[in-house]
């Protein structure tokens, strides 16, 4: 799914043919985050929205944001 979505994004937005090959390394490298995320980090249920955690994911999101800005 997500790689779908990532091509079809690509294509619509950048006009081209087919992925280069920057934005098929950045999709490989998406989809194994992707993958990767439900075996890590089981105990924090921000991290994953699980349980209905919308709060408390938001506030990781927003401090992960201003940890990039600073």
């Amino acid at each position: 799914m997500t790689e779908e979505v990532f091509t079809k994004l690509a294509m619509e937005y950048f006009h081209i043919p087919k992925l280069t090959k920057a934005m098929r390394a950045a999709l490989k490298e998406w989809t194994n985050a992707n993958a990767s995320v439900d075996s890590h980090d089981q105990f924090f249920s921000a991290n994953h929205f699980d349980g209905e955690n919308f709060k408390g994911g938001q506030d990781r999101l927003v401090n992960l944001a201003e940890v990039m800005v600073a």
